[in-house]
C-alpha cells in the first residue's frame, strides 16, 4: 500500500500537511473533526496530494512541504 501525503487549507487562513496510508479515510476523519488539530476549523478544503512508495520517502516530503507552507 502506497503512503500519501496530503495538504488541507483550514479557514482559508492556515495549512495542515500530514500523510497517511488510507487518503480517504483519514480526510473522512478530518472532516468529521476527529483530528486533534483541524477539529477546530469550519471550513477545511482538500488542496494537494502526492503518493509515494515508502512511509520515509512521505515523511520526508512532509518536512519539506512544511517548511514550505508555514
Amino acid at each position: 500500500m502506497k503512503w500519501h501525503l496530503y495538504i488541507l487549507l483550514c479557514d482559508s487562513e492556515s495549512y495542515y500537511v500530514g500523510i497517511t496510508k488510507n487518503l480517504e479515510g483519514r480526510i473522512a476523519k478530518h472532516m468529521r473533526k476527529e483530528s486533534r488539530y483541524t477539529k477546530r476549523f469550519e471550513m477545511l478544503k482538500l488542496v494537494y496530494t502526492e503518493e509515494y512508495e515508502t512511509e520515509k520517502e512521505a515523511i520526508i516530503k512532509r518536512k519539506a512541504a512544511k517548511r514550505m507552507v508555514f
